[in-house]
């Protein structure tokens, strides 16, 4: 537990090792099975060491500027690394992987904790999605390597982040956005594959909502789906705003079923200078749905239209796990550890949160 402003935790290349299970013995008013936690302390920096077999490797709470740099956070029951109403927090040069392989939870969480930075970071084969984050504004992504990941490597509500030069591979998404003025720029996503029947995945960038976001200059390879999706179905808006003003511009998109996908709730979608090589003998390197694309826009030699893929290509993991067209009072509720409670919900239709409830002396999942 850290327990003051402007230290620094070196572990000097050590290991904070747990016990791989649950505590049974903790008292109502305590927060247990976390490796290293900071609950309210400014400008920390947690560098060089491992954190293993825990709920929670690492935990900040409250605290803002804080660094974690060079940390290994591996096999947590739950997430690696949870990061809450903490701005201006920065992880770099940090390895988060096979966490939450039993409970489908992510390898970072970060929720209303804006301004950060996350960088050069190996996030893989954690349970659920390498990075996920609820009401994360001007943050920046860059150069991260995310591998393994079921259900996406990022999937972000927020706006005005960046995502520069990171490379994604075997995820079931790449990037997912949701939120306004977001920059998605020269990453690299291979490999994205598709879940079982009814699931999604499959896609290299999507951006599912929210007005004046950009993709640009990225190289989307061998997605099973789509490689750039943008909106959403009507019944999964439920209200809500659609992709508007989103600009499309000089990627590369290779063997992928389909190259650029705009579905018909996309407003004023601008598609410039795409390229676009499809799998196979499919003809349709980029539809457009009945969407609004700009008059200026200019669509590659091989455009042609198709036919609708089934729902599930749609982004049905919006449904599933993040709720990002709704209003930011009901996307996420967050409560601090004091009392019985400690809980994290992601705004996701399931509500997923791991919580230690009174009454109990385990962390849990509540679905």
């Amino acid at each position: 537990m850290i327990g003051a402003d402007d230290i620094t935790l070196d572990l000097n290349g050590h290991t904070i090792d747990g016990d791989g299970g649950l505590e049974e013995a903790c008292a109502d008013d305590e927060i247990c099975d976390v490796g290293v936690i900071n609950d309210g302390h400014t400008r920390v920096t947690i560098e060089d060491g491992s954190v293993r077999e825990f709920a929670l490797a690492v935990l900040v709470l409250g605290a803002s500027d804080n660094r974690l740099l060079e940390l290994s956070a591996t096999r947590s029951i739950f997430s690696g690394v949870v990061i809450v109403d903490s701005p201006r927090v920065q992880l770099e040069r940090s390895a988060v992987v096979a966490n939450g392989l039993h409970t489908d939870q992510a390898g970072v969480a970060l929720f209303a904790s804006p301004h950060g930075r996350i960088a050069h970071n190996a996030i893989s084969d954690n349970g659920d999605i390498g990075v996920f984050a609820v009401e994360l504004d001007g943050t920046s992504f860059e150069r991260n390597e995310l591998s393994g990941n079921p259900e996406a490597g990022m999937l972000i509500e927020g706006s005005r982040n960046v995502f520069h030069r990171n490379r994604l591979s075997r995820n079931g998404e790449g990037i997912t956005v949701g939120g306004d003025e977001n920059v998605i720029t020269r990453n690299h996503a291979s490999d994205s594959s598709a879940g079982l029947p009814g699931e999604g995945g499959g896609l290299g960038i999507f951006v599912g909502a929210g007005h004046d976001n950009l993709v640009e200059r990225n190289v989307v390879a061998r997605a099973s789906r789509v490689g750039i999706q943008l909106s959403l179905l009507p019944e999964e808006l439920e209200g809500g705003p659609p992709a508007v003003n989103t600009v499309v511009r000089l990627n590369d998109v290779r063997g992928s079923r389909e190259g650029v996908f705009v579905l018909a709730t996309a407003q004023d979608t601008l598609l410039d200078s795409a390229r676009a090589s499809p799998v196979g003998s499919r003809a349709t390197c980029l539809k457009a749905l009945e969407g609004e694309l700009s008059r200026g826009s200019r669509r590659p030699s091989s455009f042609a239209g198709g036919t609708t893929p089934a729902p599930t290509t749609t982004g049905s993991q919006f449904a599933r796990h993040a709720s990002m067209r709704r209003a930011s009072a009901s996307r996420t509720e967050t409560r601090r550890p004091r009392g019985d409670v400690f809980r994290f919900r992601s705004g996701r239709p399931r509500e997923a949160s791991v919580s230690r409830r009174k009454g109990s002396s385990a962390w849990q999942r509540q679905l």
